[in-house]
């Protein structure tokens, strides 16, 4: 089962369901995402301050698992 994502990470995530997308390296928030396997990096030439990431198999679980928990309280 995976963890209750905070209302900010599941922003964040569902961001990337349009498809990768690039931020400032300082971006903790992303980086913690990383870090649970929800995102990942990907090779681009963007400026060195900016990374672009990827949307894994784990972020779509965890998405689609906290909007279906999401759904059961609503009901």
């Amino acid at each position: 089962m995976t963890d209750k994502l905070a209302v900010t990470a599941r922003y964040r995530l569902r961001s990337f369901l349009e498809g990768p997308r690039t931020y400032s390296t300082k971006d903790h928030q992303l980086w913690a995402l990383y870090r649970r396997g929800f995102l990942a990096p990907l090779t681009t030439e963007v400026p060195e301050d900016q990374q672009t990431w990827i949307l894994t198999e784990a972020g779509m679980e965890a998405l689609s698992t906290n909007d279906a928990d999401d759904d059961e309280n609503l009901n």
